[in-house]
């Protein structure tokens, strides 16, 4: 079975708003309360396959997630292998703009994402700027090994975090 992460993130704050004025001031949507935050769940999987029908194989994330929840059937992968395009989904950034371009050696990987500064500019420091406590578990990225460091350069973003160390005899570690 595939890897699965799985982001949640709490809302406990509020986002500000700036330079609103009367002509620029849109009503909020009917669900939105003054003040509160929507609670976000970003489920990141690896390694699906659709000509192999990868989700068929996977019952209760069908009916929990994709039955009952949002399923964007036309979504794509930003590039072919999958730490460049974590790196992409994470940042926003094209692979020809993070240069995070292989899952290991100089080309990718943890190591290269570090040394790009990568570490310090995604999607959880930004939600974190505005408030929001992020919990992350799972595979982060290929090359988070204690061979690499990680324990001196972790993830930075997390409120907590649980990594899977791949390739060590741990198995879970904490953050």
């Amino acid at each position: 079975m595939a890897p699965l992460i799985l982001l949640l993130f709490n809302a406990t704050a509020t986002f500000a708003q700036e330079n609103t004025t009367a002509a620029n001031t849109q009503e909020a949507p009917d669900t939105a309360v003054a003040g509160q935050k929507h609670n976000v769940v970003f489920i990141l999987t690896d390694d699906q396959d659709q000509r192999m029908d990868s989700l068929s194989h996977m019952p209760k994330v069908q009916k929990l997630l994709i039955n009952e929840g949002t399923h964007y059937q036309r979504h794509y992968a930003p590039t072919a292998l999958c730490c460049p395009a974590r790196v992409s989904i994470w940042t926003g950034l094209h692979a020809h703009n993070h240069q995070v371009t292989s899952v290991s050696g100089k080309w990718g990987g943890w190591t290269k994402l570090v040394e790009r500064g990568l570490n310090n500019k995604y999607l959880p420091i930004w939600l974190r700027e505005h408030g929001y406590k992020t919990y992350y578990s799972g595979k982060l990225y290929n090359g988070m090994s204690e061979e690499n460091g990680i324990e001196k350069m972790t993830a930075k973003g997390w409120t907590e975090a649980v990594r899977i160390a791949p390739r060590s005899n741990r198995g879970l570690s904490r953050l």
